[in-house]
């Protein structure tokens, strides 16, 4: 028995328990370099990612009033370099967005009264990617529709 306990004696004495713990932090330091260089290396490459903004309407049509179930906030999935949608994360430009309903095309719902009118957001594209620039695609904008509803009767 007594034999025993000097091998765990010598196993686990302080001094060797601080060479295991800065070998941990050694380590440790270099796993996190080693991240730090991949996670650079992959904002270079081409990226996807939801973005979310607040939405903002004006020039609504005489006649036509924004349905009560209207969107405040657009979602939107975008393409780019990885830099790109990592600086207009954190430097983007408010994250609020114009839509100009004078600008825009909308249909009418069939047999609605009052009359509804409704506009897929896939014709805002072209709008919105002027407002924020070419750095990235615009892929996809949620919802997929936004209502509007005649405030005098047609």
């Amino acid at each position: 028995m007594e034999g025993d306990k000097s091998i765990w004696h010598k196993l686990f004495r302080k001094k060797d328990i601080r060479h295991y713990n800065k070998n941990a932090f050694i380590f440790a330091f270099f796993l996190f370099v080693a991240f730090i260089f991949w996670y650079i290396t992959s904002l270079g490459k081409e990226v996807k990612g939801e973005f979310h903004f607040t939405s903002g309407f004006v020039n609504i049509p005489k006649g036509k009033a924004i349905a009560d179930e209207i969107p405040l906030k657009m979602t939107l999935e975008l393409k780019g370099q990885g830099y790109s949608l990592l600086k207009y994360k954190f430097y983007g430009n408010d994250n609020h967005l114009e839509v100009d309903l004078a600008k825009i095309t909308y249909r009418r719902l069939p047999d609605s009264k009052p009359a509804r009118y409704y506009i897929l957001t896939t014709s805002l594209i072209q709008n919105l990617k002027k407002q924020m620039g070419n750095s990235f695609e615009i892929i996809a904008v949620k919802p997929d529709t936004i209502f509007l509803i005649s405030s005098k009767e047609q």
